[in-house]
């Protein structure tokens, strides 16, 4: 698992290989995450948005974006963490994830980013 906080959000996640929805013969891996999102803050955010980056190890960058996570855009009270799990395919036996969210305060409606911290997505059996 890897770990992350800025603007005071600690972002941490765990991504592993879900082989029987992978498609070996055809090199697709299908890669579940699970993302936990705690909020540090002295008064309510929420989550608006997200931008992820997934590169290959051949260099081969994708870019995904949209509104909120698994159609939620939650709000989290000060000390209150959100959940959620979700999935990407690459077509490489290594690669990596990255992003950021945007959230908003919920007193000033100022909007603000947080990293989330690189992980990686590799085959396990092509680890030394």
């Amino acid at each position: 698992m890897v770990h992350g906080i800025s603007n005071e959000i600690k972002v941490s996640v765990c991504a592993e290989l879900n082989l029987p929805l992978s498609k070996t013969k055809d090199g697709i891996y299908h890669f579940d995450y699970t993302i936990y999102i705690e909020n540090f803050r002295d008064h309510a955010v929420q989550l608006l948005s997200r931008k992820w980056y997934v590169r290959s190890q051949y260099g081969v960058e994708t870019c995904i974006q949209g509104n909120g996570v698994v159609g939620n855009q939650p709000i989290l009270e000060p000390q209150e963490s959100f959940c959620y799990s979700s999935f990407t395919y690459v077509q490489c036996a290594f690669a990596h994830m990255h992003g950021h969210y945007v959230f908003q305060n919920m007193i000033n409606k100022e909007q603000f980013l947080v990293q989330i911290p690189a992980f990686e997505l590799t085959l396990p059996w092509c680890l030394n």
